[in-house]
């Protein structure tokens, strides 16, 4: 009888270890981010994601930051795509996205504001190498008035059972970006 209930015990835990190893694409982020436009022009400014799982490998995103600028200018980063992951170990996937972009700049007591649209297209790799560490790195084209291509690295701490803090830096031809986050799940 005493060696059932440890076999049963070891097998719920395994069982336990297994889904809580399991990425996750259903989640909301808020965050603090500092971007670098260069040629002195830099900001900072508050950031909003989230993901929603479509189906088992398909998931819908989106973001928005707001970014005061130098110069009495104010910068607004939208994007709203699709995006596949798949599997290629239980805590690890490749991700393929592709995104509508849109960026607003508003430069006060001027008529320079500039309002453009264009796409994103992505490709990344997410993995848990323990419970409660995520690492991730990606590689995105955005043409929006130009191409640019970005390069990303993130990591997430989680606890609790569904929240998670976060880094980020993302590195553009043009562009620079660093964030911290606070991220819940569902």
């Amino acid at each position: 009888m005493r060696k059932k209930i440890i076999s049963l015990a070891t097998i719920s835990l395994m069982a336990v270890s297994a889904q809580a190893s399991d990425l996750v694409y259903d989640y909301v982020e808020l965050g603090y981010s500092s971007a670098d436009l260069g040629d002195s022009i830099d900001g900072d400014g508050l950031k909003i994601a989230g993901s929603f799982s479509l189906t088992e490998d398909i998931y819908a995103f989106g973001d928005y930051a707001s970014y005061g600028l130098t110069d009495s200018a104010d910068l607004g980063y939208l994007g709203i795509g699709i995006g596949y992951h798949y599997e290629i170990s239980p805590n690890t996937d490749l991700q393929l996205d592709a995104a509508f972009r849109s960026a607003d700049l508003d430069v006060a007591g001027t008529a320079n504001d500039s309002d453009e649209n264009g796409y994103e297209i992505g490709f990344g790799i997410r993995s848990l190498i323990n419970p409660n560490i995520e690492l991730g790195a990606r590689v995105e084209s955005v043409d929006i008035n130009g191409r640019d291509t970005f390069f990303e690295i993130n990591g997430h701490y989680y606890f609790g059972n569904n929240f998670a803090v976060g880094a980020e830096a993302s590195f553009g031809d043009d562009f620079d970006v660093y964030g911290i986050k606070i991220r819940y799940t569902f």
